[in-house]
């Protein structure tokens, strides 16, 4: 180990604690920022809970391999939801917007696996959720650090500025992302815990999915065409 006089490590300690400060001033606005959206997230979570709290069905034996591989991606969303709220409430919306951009393209990627087209160790081709496709460009371009207009929003208000900064606007369309995922995810779980043979969500369930996408319908996030009459 090489030896630094004390007062070089002293850096280290002021850049990790200055930041510390300001995180812990950014969290004092979560989730007050998100509006309906945190209660949303809520509802998804209690159904997601709910259709965990009951066995999964038997399924064939040719079926077992794509069981298995869908109850791992769901295994790790559920895991990865405590981290995305670390980084949103602390305004560390580059980290966040990758773990959110892994549940967009686990929604995809179940798709895939159901059809019998998503083969292992490639990546979905977001066909599933091609109606968010400029969202998925966003959190792409945010995730790699590659589009600098997003990631300068996201990271400073000012050219060299090195803390993390609120940006409720920002905060607010990744938690979008983050609730429309959730039920994508939900509904591929229930596929497997069915709340019976005939229905795989129970009416509660059904309910509150429902009232979270209604949440990202008057958010605007979510936009309903309307059918023209034959």
């Amino acid at each position: 180990m090489p030896e630094n006089p004390p007062e070089f490590l002293g850096f280290a300690a002021t850049l990790l604690e200055s930041q510390a400060s300001i995180r812990q001033e950014i969290k004092s606005n979560w989730p007050s920022l998100l509006g309906d959206l945190y209660p949303a997230r809520e509802y998804c979570l209690a159904a997601i809970g709910s259709v965990l709290a009951r066995p999964d069905k038997a399924v064939q034996e040719s079926e077992v391999a794509q069981k298995v591989r869908r109850t791992t991606i769901h295994s790790a969303v559920t895991q990865g939801i405590y981290a995305i709220d670390c980084c949103l409430s602390a305004g560390l919306y580059a980290q966040a917007s990758a773990l959110i951009r892994q549940e967009f393209e686990a929604v995809d990627g179940l798709r895939g696996i159901r059809q019998g087209k998503q083969k292992d160790k490639t990546t979905s081709q977001i066909k599933a959720l091609r109606h968010l496709g400029r969202v998925y460009s966003q959190l792409t371009g945010l995730a790699h650090l590659s589009d600098h207009q997003i990631l300068a929003h996201a990271v400073s208000e000012e050219v060299g500025s090195f803390d993390p900064r609120l940006n409720p606007e920002l905060c607010r369309f990744l938690f979008s992302v983050h609730v429309n995922s959730l039920v994508g995810i939900c509904l591929d779980m229930a596929e497997l815990r069915p709340f019976d043979d005939q229905t795989p969500l129970s009416s509660e369930e059904h309910y509150h999915l429902g009232c979270a996408m209604d949440v990202l319908v008057k958010s605007g996030f979510i936009t309903l065409k309307e059918q023209s009459s034959a």
